[in-house]
């Protein structure tokens, strides 16, 4: 099958991220931001949790969030706090 250079390169970086996307269980979430499961649910500009749903014996569901996501909102409280100059 034959890609243009442009489609090339959009595969790449598909591949890429999503090479790099990892989903973070409550535990992780909690221990990366040091805040309670309470705290995580009703801070209204926290990133949302993915729903996932697993099947057969092993599976696992639940919520997961997206590390990326989470590295991204506590960077922004950083930037607001030195923007605040605090």
């Amino acid at each position: 099958m034959y890609l243009s250079l442009a489609a090339q390169h959009i595969q790449k970086e598909f591949v890429m991220s999503a090479n790099q996307l990892k989903l973070l269980c409550l535990k992780a979430v909690m221990s990366m931001t040091d805040m309670s499961k309470t705290s995580i649910y009703c801070i209204k500009d926290f990133p949302k949790p993915v729903k996932i749903h697993g099947t057969g014996a092993s599976a696992q569901s639940g919520s997961r969030w997206v590390e990326a996501e989470i590295q991204q909102w506590c960077r922004t409280r950083i930037e607001m706090r030195d923007a605040k100059g605090v």
